[in-house]
């Protein structure tokens, strides 16, 4: 079973961002403590959330198809799972959601390279030819029959 890094790193990054910018609302109705943050600077950590759900779903809409659904219900309910249960702790976000969001662009960026690479391998195969490498090897002047065996070894044409 193949893992999906960027469909996880997505994920968290849109259940901490989500959890980051709901928290002053659940700590204020269930009088949970707040941090320095959530209770002074309370449009900072709710950016930061915004930001981070922000990129998550623009990774999900590049990516298409389920992803576009899938990513916000998972999200939704690591949110839900990560308020809930660690409650205090959810402020934790403040630094988890960057640090996801970081990680998600950065793999995303890595795999998209990727991608263009391969693609560009495979654009440069398809000028080889119908006869496959050795035609290439052909046209970079690289004779077929010729075969180096060390140092010192010579080839002798009789």
């Amino acid at each position: 079973m193949p893992f999906d890094l960027l469909f996880f790193l997505a994920t968290a990054a849109f259940g901490w961002g989500l959890s980051l910018a709901t928290y002053r609302w659940f700590a204020s109705h269930n009088d949970w403590p707040m941090g320095e943050w959530q209770a002074h600077r309370p449009g900072l950590p709710i950016a930061i959330g915004l930001f981070a759900i922000f990129i998550a779903m623009l990774f999900a809409l590049a990516r298409g198809g389920a992803t576009l659904a899938i990513v916000p219900l998972c999200g939704l309910i690591a949110a839900i799972a990560w308020t809930g249960i660690t409650r205090v702790g959810a402020q934790a976000a403040l630094l988890l959601a960057p640090i996801a969001v970081l990680a998600l662009v950065v793999a995303w960026t890595i795999a998209a390279t990727m991608v263009d690479s391969a693609a560009y391998s495979r654009a440069n195969l398809s000028l080889i030819g119908d006869r496959g490498i050795e035609t290439g090897r052909q046209a970079a002047g690289i004779a077929a029959e010729r075969r180096w065996t060390g140092p010192g070894s010579a080839r002798r044409e009789d």
